[in-house]
C-alpha cells in the first residue's frame, strides 16, 4: 500500500535531513518509487509508491498538473474511475496516464472539491493549489 506525508507550515525545512527522515518513515509503504516535491522553504509533499493500476512512471506521485498549478498525492482506489474518466474526457481533459490518480487530479481541477462526492472507492489525498497557496485534504 502506498504512503504519503507532507508539511504545510511556517517552520523552514532542512531538505537534506528531512528527505532522509521522510524516506525512512514511509519507504516500507511502497517499493516502486519515492519522490519528494518542495514548494517553498516550508512546504513539501512526499510519496512512496506501490504500483498497481498504471505501472509506468507517468503515475508517480506527487503528481503535478499539466499546467503546473496543482499537485496531488493520493492513496486508495477509485472503483468507478472509468466512468469518471469518460466524463472528464467529455470536458476536454487529455489524460497522460491509465491510473486513477490522474482522474482524481483532473476531477478536482475541472469540477472543484465537490468532485469527491462522485467517487466510489477508498481514498485519502492532499491536493495543493500552488497559485492560491491552498491545501485540501480529503478522505472517504
Amino acid at each position: 500500500m502506498c504512503g504519503f506525508i507532507g508539511k504545510f507550515g511556517e517552520k523552514e525545512i532542512n531538505r537534506d535531513i528531512d528527505t532522509r527522515k521522510i524516506k525512512k518513515l514511509i519507504n516500507h509503504r511502497g517499493p516502486d518509487s519515492f519522490k519528494v516535491s518542495y514548494f517553498s522553504n516550508n512546504t513539501f509533499s512526499a510519496f512512496s509508491r506501490l504500483s498497481i493500476n498504471d505501472l509506468s512512471s507517468n503515475s508517480d506521485q506527487p503528481m503535478l498538473s499539466p499546467c503546473g498549478n496543482f499537485q496531488l498525492i493520493y492513496n486508495g482506489e477509485i472503483y468507478n474511475f472509468n466512468e469518471l474518466k469518460s466524463e472528464l474526457i467529455k470536458q476536454n481533459w487529455k489524460f497522460q496516464t491509465t491510473g486513477d490518480t490522474e482522474i482524481l487530479l483532473a476531477g478536482l481541477i475541472v469540477e472543484g472539491i465537490d468532485f469527491i462526492k462522485k467517487i466510489d472507492g477508498i481514498f485519502a489525498f492532499a491536493f495543493f493549489n500552488l497559485t492560491e497557496n491552498k491545501l485540501y485534504l480529503g478522505r472517504d
